[in-house]
């Protein structure tokens, strides 16, 4: 593993060959030969956006499936509707496979989230997170504020 490095060359006819990189903190320079490259570019969140609104750990990383969720789904946020995939997501293993199967697994909970609600929400008192729109109905899309910010909310 080489942290704080930057490649600078793949080489290689038909296949990888090799791989020269450069250390951003040293400046050394270095070249190996090899057939396989596993990047990580990183794990922080960009979730800057959703504070004061879902709970997050104190790395910015959404909690899902806590006590405090709002129902018993691994990926359900402390804010009913609101669920939470990929690598935004406390605990979650920081994988593209991982994360295309999360968002696959998901729907299922939201189609159910979504279908209770429209059971028992009427047209005319559409109700997210406390804030009241009039005249709205399970088709329609439309935007909310929440804390200053704009969550999108579609509903199917």
């Amino acid at each position: 593993m080489h942290t704080h490095s930057e490649i600078e060359q793949l080489e290689g006819k038909t296949t990888l060959e090799s791989v020269r990189w450069v250390n951003r903190k040293t400046g050394q320079r270095q070249t190996l030969c090899a057939g396989n490259m596993f990047v990580m570019i990183g794990a922080k969140p960009n979730s800057g956006w959703l504070h004061g609104t879902v709970a997050l750990d104190d790395k910015g990383f959404v909690l899902t499936g806590t006590a405090s969720a709002f129902e018993n789904s691994r990926f359900a946020t402390t804010v009913p509707g609101i669920y939470a995939v990929g690598d935004v997501r406390s605990g979650s293993v920081k994988r593209v496979a991982s994360a295309v199967g999360e968002g696959s697994a998901v729907v299922a909970d939201i189609h159910r989230y979504l279908a209770d609600f429209c059971e028992v929400t009427p047209k005319s008192e559409f109700n997210l997170t406390g804030l009241v729109s009039k005249n709205l109905a399970c088709t329609d899309v439309d935007r909310f504020p929440i804390d200053g910010g704009l969550l999108e909310h579609a509903l199917m």
